[in-house]
């Protein structure tokens, strides 16, 4: 039986920085989340809006696609973004 690996952050600098970049990779991943299920929820409304009130999908697309666009936009300019500041 081998023995159990303790997973320990270095200390000093180091672990301070890893602690932020692991906060910053769960901040990410919970924005994901959240911005993921507001697209699917308003796709889902809009194929709804499409099966059972066929006339009022042009006016809905039209409210709805700018929202869309600049969340999956917004999104993506928050993934990709760096901070700035005198920390880094």
């Amino acid at each position: 039986m081998a023995a159990p690996v303790l997973n320990i952050p270095p200390s000093g600098k180091d672990s301070t920085a890893q602690t932020q970049v692991e906060g910053d990779i769960k901040i990410r991943i919970a924005v994901l989340w959240i911005v993921g299920i507001i697209l699917i929820l308003l796709v889902l409304g809009a194929f709804w809006v499409l099966a059972f009130k066929g006339d009022a999908f042009q006016s809905y697309w039209a409210t709805v696609l700018p929202i869309l666009s600049g969340a999956i936009f917004g999104l993506i300019g928050f993934i990709a973004g760096r901070k700035v500041g005198p920390e880094r």
